[in-house]
């Protein structure tokens, strides 16, 4: 892998609720949209980024003939029971040739090849372990005025996470207990609070935390250093998880087609 690039595609998210009674589609990656699944959306996107050489498709067995149609740099196993399971499957099979690994989620179809590469870039430039886009609020609603999405009130702004990261293999795997951790503990107030320090728990809600500070918490807790990186391009930061996003979505392929 010259590149020293390879991505993880999770495809393991399950429909829920009105998204599922409308598209009766229980994987989230194979709900059609535009022509194509989401998941085929996001393997295009992959394919078309230089920096990308190899790709492996984490999710359920559905998922494995859409794979094996596109072929060349995709290869599919099967999901284990949790994201960070996922993920990691995924690095161990993609080898010790693929020193950073770029995660991707598959619902995310406005994702683009261009997009990708600068997302490999930044996290070059900033030599960070661990480099995490994040969007601003002003930034999605003028392109999806519709869209709703999960803000995180900062210092420097309202912000919602992207879904690509990337990361150092080496790292990944070595620091995989405590990130296995951090994601048990996201939807626990408590357990959350602990792992932030009753400071940082207590200003962060009130706006008063600053992305840099969030970054060196964030470092602090994984024990490697993160990047949150202020992307421009909305499209980082958009997913299928509700009917409103579907039609977000569906609405913006319309545009580009």
């Amino acid at each position: 892998m010259s590149s020293g690039v390879g991505a993880v595609l999770l495809a393991g998210g399950r429909t829920k609720g009105e998204l599922l009674a409308r598209t009766r589609q229980p994987y989230r990656a194979l709900i059609p949209v535009g022509g194509r699944t989401l998941l085929e959306h996001t393997m295009a996107a992959l394919a078309a980024a230089r920096t990308v050489e190899y790709t492996i498709v984490v999710g359920p067995a559905e998922c494995r003939p859409w794979v094996s149609a596109v072929g060349g740099p995709f290869g599919w196993m099967p999901m284990g029971e949790t994201m960070v399971d996922n993920l990691l499957a995924g690095v161990h099979s993609l080898g010790s040739e693929a020193e950073t690994v770029l995660a991707c989620a598959a619902d995310a179809p406005l994702i683009s090849g261009p997009l990708i590469d600068r997302i490999v870039s930044v996290s070059h430039e900033r030599g960070h372990a661990f480099c995490y886009p994040i969007v601003e609020r002003e930034v999605c609603q003028a392109a999806f005025p519709e869209g709703k999405r999960t803000y995180v009130r900062l210092r420097d702004g309202r912000f919602t996470g992207g879904n690509v990261l990337t990361a150092s293999r080496r790292l990944l795997l070595e620091h995989h207990e405590r990130i296995a951790e951090v994601f048990a503990a996201r939807k626990s107030p408590l357990k959350l609070a602990s792992l932030l320090g009753l400071g940082l728990a207590l200003r962060l809600p009130l706006g008063l935390v600053s992305v840099r500070q969030a970054e060196q918490r964030a470092g602090q807790i994984l024990g490697f250093p993160v990047s949150a990186w202020i992307c421009d391009d909305p499209a980082v930061g958009v997913d299928v998880d509700k009917v409103a996003d579907l039609d977000t979505v569906e609405a913006a392929l319309a545009q580009l087609a």
